[in-house]
């Protein structure tokens, strides 16, 4: 549960980011920086159910039952965009590599 938590956190401060930047690409960079600081420590396999978890709520957001269609579009999109972080390393920025952090 723990790696599942720390993924929507990642999900959400994404999102905050988009919303006070109206940015694209600096929600992509916090979406992979977020998943490699805050997963670079957790084992393959928790990632993984991680990123299946996050796949399984993008799939299940109902529209107009949860949300409006933007919203709903905007937290699907980041919602895999994560989940595919999670499960690619090499997509996951300096931190889940080793590498000095930027």
């Amino acid at each position: 549960l723990a790696s599942i938590d720390l993924a929507l956190r990642v999900v959400a401060a994404t999102l905050v980011t988009k919303a006070e930047t109206s940015d694209d690409d600096a929600a992509a960079i916090a979406a992979r920086d977020g998943a490699a600081l805050s997963t670079a420590e957790m084992h393959p396999d928790d990632l993984r159910a991680a990123a299946d978890a996050l796949d399984a709520l993008s799939l299940n957001i109902g529209v107009p039952r949860d949300m409006d269609e933007p919203a709903a579009n905007a937290l699907r999109a980041y919602t895999r965009l994560v989940a595919e972080t999670l499960r690619e390393p090499s997509r996951r920025g300096p931190a889940s590599r080793g590498d000095a952090a930027a």
